[in-house]
């Protein structure tokens, strides 16, 4: 069943977040408790129910942020992919930014180094397809020191994991409790080159990071001359990770603002990305042939940006970023055992002046919605 309530976020966030789905219970950790994004905004789900907050400190984001917990679920540090900040808003790097970008969908992704308790990788990735592409940063909250950089030159070769990568970055713990996967997707500009297929996996153990595999896979995301647009759109696993799905907002077609998701099996143990066994999870998408070997998107999602999987993982939501035509902002619901599609919300400039932005789960089992 899904649960349709509307909350007003106090304390002048100027944020409104839309409840679309209950489950019973949730897999998230504490260490995603305490949220911050946006305009200085942040939800505390230590408490029931959960409850918004104003961050402290200066923080104006629009797009992608990344936030991590202790684990007794108290917020530790928080990035824009740009500026590293304490618990308590202060900028711990300013004179030595990531390489991140503010105007990147997902600038940056935080994962527990499994060799040392106390060490975070932070991982960002450039807007646009931008020359930073995707790189790492080794983080020390308690001591609040930068332990590798592309800034410092004794770990430049350290950080530097790939070039030209779209503005989306996803990572899962491993079914075995190994480590942890992380998967980032290339931004080709040839059509009749499978890197703009390109999926780039990578196994991080108490070893290192290493690239575990490039699969070419489903439809391209491609340049098309100056227009870099279609970088752009979020990547997401499922809560048990068997899933992964892919947003290009769109959907390589200039001037043309139709997008497309794609969903993806995922071996959570072995690492292998797989086209569902032969079952089309294609959303609005045709698939790609030899005689036209660029997919060709289907026409009723608009900019498909922000994307979520429910915390049974059975179903997938989408929403439309609404950036060019605002009247189409809408949020849908796909089951992705029956194929059927629910479309269970629509805003217009009457609700919010805002876009539908990311789509996130939390871990009251809610799945919350930045406008």
């Amino acid at each position: 069943t899904t649960i349709m309530n509307f909350y007003k976020v106090k304390a002048g966030l100027k944020m409104l977040f839309l409840v679309l789905l209950l489950t019973s219970t949730s897999t998230i950790t504490l260490y995603s408790q305490t949220w911050v994004f946006g305009r200085n905004a942040a939800i505390d789900f230590n408490q029931n129910p959960a409850t918004a907050f104003t961050s402290p400190g200066l923080f104006d984001q629009n797009e992608g942020v990344a936030t991590m917990n202790d684990a007794n679920g108290n917020l530790l540090f928080y990035t824009d992919g740009v500026s590293i900040f304490d618990a308590l808003g202060n900028i711990v790097n300013p004179n030595n930014p990531l390489p991140g970008n503010i105007s990147s969908t997902q600038s940056a992704i935080i994962v527990p180094r499994p060799s040392n308790a106390d060490h975070y990788y932070i991982f960002t990735v450039d807007a646009f397809g931008g020359a930073n592409g995707l790189k790492k940063t080794i983080y020390n909250p308690f001591t609040q020191t930068i332990i590798s950089t592309p800034q410092n030159p004794a770990g430049t070769s350290d950080t530097f994991l790939r070039g030209r990568v779209c503005e989306k970055i996803a990572a899962i713990k491993k079914g075995d409790d190994s480590g942890y996967w992380l998967v980032a997707h290339h931004l080709g500009d040839t059509p009749n080159n499978d890197d703009g297929k390109r999926f780039i996996i990578y196994d991080i153990t108490c070893q290192g990071i290493s690239l575990h595999s490039t699969p070419a896979i489903g439809a391209r995301h491609l340049v098309q001359g100056q227009n870099y647009n279609q970088a752009i759109g979020y990547m997401k696993f499922s809560q048990n990770g068997s899933r992964l799905a892919i947003a290009n907002s769109y959907g390589n077609n200039v001037g043309n603002n139709t997008g497309y998701v794609q969903v993806f099996d995922f071996n959570n143990i072995s690492g292998v990305l797989s086209s569902n066994n032969g079952t089309n999870y294609n959303l609005n998408i045709t698939p790609a042939t030899a005689a036209n070997p660029v997919a060709v998107v289907g026409t009723d999602l608009v900019t498909p940006y922000g994307i979520e999987f429910s915390d049974n993982n059975r179903y997938l939501y989408v929403g439309e970023l609404g950036i060019v035509q605002p009247q189409t902002r809408s949020i849908y619901q796909y089951d992705l055992i029956s194929g059927n599609r629910v479309k269970v919300a629509t805003f217009s400039n009457d609700l919010t002046p805002y876009n539908i932005g990311a789509l996130q789960v939390g871990s009251d089992g809610r799945i919350y919605c930045a406008l």
